[in-house]
């Protein structure tokens, strides 16, 4: 009976779906019974005769084994490189959950590139479809709205909001439990809040974390300063991969994991207590009724200009290009107003009205994802280590492996007998750039010629570590043996 099992990556390996029998050992692909089966071996399969009806038959399932960076924007447009195996075929397709992804490029057989679709508020599985199927990873992509605004007035607890950026529509998630007074999305993808919260009867700050789904709050720990001096309820902003946090109390860097406050050596202050950053290096704040920019390394103030409304911002941020302020129209009653600003000139324009009790915006820069993409690992082949040295090493097109290492490109295990036998199928050498067809030349220089896509055919190892070639389907008969090396023979 066939078995098929998807082609793994040697540095991404993980079960194959076949039962494994208890503690059987590793022989180096040898099997138990190869002895056996030296008859069998004397007399093999002539290859040619496999190959005449199987060219082009059997394409090999894809792999997906990494995508990076593994969140972005509801509004799409995120660029994303996927990495993996048999990314080929005329049929080749990318979906983020049921969408198609757009800008779709072939770097090689094993990296893609896109750039999401539209997606909805949610994590979605990733796939990879080809001729030779589909595959995925149990990791999704978390798409992120574009603006969230939380709600903190006179300490009371709110809620998270989705907001609109286009006409200031807040929709809300669900209540945080504590009052929030800013918020920023990390270059990982993660929501960070400032919360003001009473504790023993005062007014303790704190660092937190807030899942964008739910809501559900997490404590990193209290807003202190070495000296134990609390920093008043700051708007967040991430510079960079840098958390910073601005209020009266002045500007400083927050530790992502304690929430332990390093301030600035010079403490600008001037009221209100909006910051953003677009990129590393460029710092922007509401001080007062104005906007300045920030020297990143003292803290210093540059002034800026006025704003036009001459308003107070609660929170400042950027949504892609754009700079987004919650703006205080008025105390009584309390209006709280979303506008957009130029930050060369200080004009505001009026959005449309947020939920009166904003206090915090946080919203997705340009390219917030990339900053800080998760790095991908490397598709170079592992050397698995061998009991003893495997030789003759085999040469593959312009390249030579040992044994061991032929084997670790792409393969999986079968069981085979009472044994565990490591297979490569034949069809995992695609991804050394060998093409349809290629020659097998064995140690005393016999040559078979066999299709690259030959269903059940693969290379494994014999009981005298010889490299071989197996028909999986007729009980791993063997049809060419003593391989030293794998010649294209496509043209």
């Amino acid at each position: 009976m066939q078995r098929t099992c998807a082609i793994v990556l040697s540095v991404f390996a993980g079960a194959c779906g076949f039962p494994r029998p208890a503690d059987v050992g590793d022989d180096g692909g040898g099997s138990a019974v190869d002895a056996a089966q030296g008859a069998a071996d004397a007399s093999a399969v002539d290859a040619s005769a496999v190959d005449a009806s199987t060219v082009d038959a059997f394409v090999a399932p894809p792999m997906l084994t990494a995508f990076s960076p593994d969140w972005g924007s509801t509004s799409g447009g995120t660029h994303v490189t996927l990495l993996g195996f048999g990314f080929t075929g005329p049929h080749l397709v990318v979906k983020f959950g049921s969408s198609p992804a757009g800008q779709v490029t072939v770097v090689s057989d094993t990296q893609l590139t896109v750039a999401t679709p539209v997606g909805p508020h949610a994590p979605v599985t990733v796939t990879v479809t080809t001729d030779g199927g589909t595959a995925s990873r149990a990791v999704p992509f978390r798409y992120l709205a574009p603006l969230y605004a939380a709600d903190a007035r006179s300490t009371t607890p709110g809620n998270l909001y989705v907001v609109n950026p286009s006409n200031a529509s807040a929709v809300a998630i669900g209540p945080l439990g504590v009052a929030v007074t800013g918020l920023a999305i990390s270059p990982g993808g993660i929501l960070f809040g400032a919360t003001v919260v009473k504790s023993g009867g005062a007014l303790q700050d704190s660092l937190v974390t807030i899942d964008p789904y739910t809501a559900r709050v997490t404590t990193i720990g209290p807003l202190l300063t070495a000296r134990n001096a609390v920093v008043n309820s700051p708007d967040l902003a991430f510079e960079g991969t840098r958390l910073l946090g601005w209020s009266n109390t002045g500007m400083a860097t927050i530790d992502q994991t304690t929430g332990l406050v390093s301030e600035y050596p010079t403490q600008p202050r001037g009221g209100g207590m909006g910051l953003a950053s677009l990129a590393p290096g460029a710092l922007l704040v509401s001080a007062g009724v104005n906007l300045s920019t920030v020297n990143t390394t003292t803290g210093a103030l540059v002034a800026g200009p006025a704003l036009s409304s001459n308003k107070w911002m609660n929170s400042l941020t950027f949504v892609g290009a754009t700079l987004y302020g919650s703006e205080l129209t008025s105390e009584t009653p309390k209006v709280t107003t979303l506008v957009t600003i130029n930050p060369a000139t200080g004009t505001t324009t009026i959005i449309g009205a947020l939920p009166q009790s904003i206090d915090a915006i946080a919203g997705i820069p340009a390219q917030a994802a990339q900053v800080n993409s998760t790095p991908l690992p490397s598709l170079a082949v592992t050397t698995v280590a061998a009991r003893a040295p495997v030789e003759p090493k085999v040469r593959v097109g312009a390249r030579s492996f040992t044994f061991r290492e032929l084997l670790g490109l792409a393969s999986h295990d079968v069981v085979d007998g009472e044994r565990l036998r490591r297979i490569v199928p034949l069809a995992a050498l695609a991804a050394l750039g060998i093409g349809n067809r290629v020659a097998l030349v064995s140690a005393s220089g016999a040559t078979r010629v066999v299709a690259l896509r030959a269903p059940g055919l693969g290379l494994t190892a014999n009981h005298r570590q010889e490299l071989k070639l197996v028909d999986t389907r007729e009980g791993f008969q063997q049809i060419f043996a003593s391989i030293v090396e794998v010649r294209d023979v496509s043209h």
